[in-house]
């Protein structure tokens, strides 16, 4: 598969936690490139926002990082960029209780999964990337 093939797939999939959230979309997107997927644990074993919150907090405590921001840095490499490529993994602020959300770049945007399936937004200041290999 490729990951334009993925987010084709995915295009109308809603938001659902552990089913289709962030990071298990970041996940088919890096499998669909042929790449090494996140760690299972990020993207598994919840199924609401409770459980989701439990489970960074459990990791993030498990491991020397203080977020999973600094976790993404310690795994990829984290470009600074207003221009990055496509198939990349991103984060952005958000004010939900996680305080990210993740997503990937598809053709020169970024793309997240939302409740109405993927949507597509332009890079913005302070959006953070990451390449994978």
């Amino acid at each position: 598969m490729t990951l334009s093939a993925y987010m084709t797939r995915m295009r109308d999939v809603p938001f659902g936690y552990g089913r289709n959230d962030c990071l298990s979309f970041v996940s088919g997107a890096l499998r669909a490139q042929g790449l090494s997927t996140l760690p299972t644990e990020w993207s598994e074993g919840y199924s609401d926002i409770k459980g989701a919150i439990r489970r960074e907090r459990e990791l993030v405590g498990k491991s020397r990082h203080r977020n999973i921001i600094e976790a993404m840095d310690d795994m990829y490499q984290r470009v600074f960029t207003l221009f990055p490529t496509d198939g990349s993994i991103v984060a952005r602020r958000e004010s939900g209780p996680l305080g990210y959300t993740f997503g990937v770049v598809y053709r020169g945007g970024c793309a997240f999964v939302s409740e109405r399936g993927i949507i597509e937004d332009q890079v913005r200041p302070g959006d953070m990337f990451w390449t994978v290999r």
